[in-house]
């Protein structure tokens, strides 16, 4: 079963950009590479323009000397699996809304974290809270556990 999540970075005026990651969404995955690889605007920017993604990885793009599509067996250690690049599936772009509020109000019933990217810092809120009507965003660092950061990368 996979761990579904909504990676969104805030703008200002242009609202919330937001993708959807089908796997290991959880903080100690996704919440740690985020927040260890993905610190700089225009990374995230071309994370977000990548579109619905498979899997997040340390890296945004592959090596353009190397093969990497979306099948197991042809994939690139590290980079980010992404449905439109890697599979050529259509319509897979992110999604834009003025507000949080409406960016919450629109999330599917499976979601089960939503990172978000303001003022410089990266922010999750688990969607399974009991409180439905609101998301309640703690700082990443928070909520990942380096015990399960060790056994899922070794670091």
């Amino acid at each position: 079963m996979s761990t579904r999540s909504h990676i969104a970075i805030l703008n200002g005026a242009e609202g919330v950009r937001t993708i959807y990651c089908h796997s290991d969404g959880y903080p100690a995955h996704n919440g740690h590479i985020l927040d260890t690889y993905y610190a700089c605007q225009q990374k995230i920017a071309d994370l977000i323009d990548l579109g619905g993604l498979s899997l997040l990885g340390e890296h945004v793009h592959p090596d353009p000397n190397k093969p990497h599509r979306f099948d197991y067996n042809q994939r690139q250690p590290g980079v980010t699996i992404a449905y439109g690049r890697d599979r050529g599936e259509k319509d897979t772009g992110a999604t834009c809304y003025e507000t949080l509020e409406e960016w919450h109000a629109a999330m599917w019933p499976w979601i089960d974290y939503a990172y978000l990217y303001v003022g410089g810092t990266w922010l999750c809120a688990e969607v399974t809270d009991p409180d439905k009507d609101t998301l309640t965003f703690k700082h990443v660092r928070s909520m990942i556990n380096p015990e399960h950061v060790q056994r899922i990368f070794g670091t």
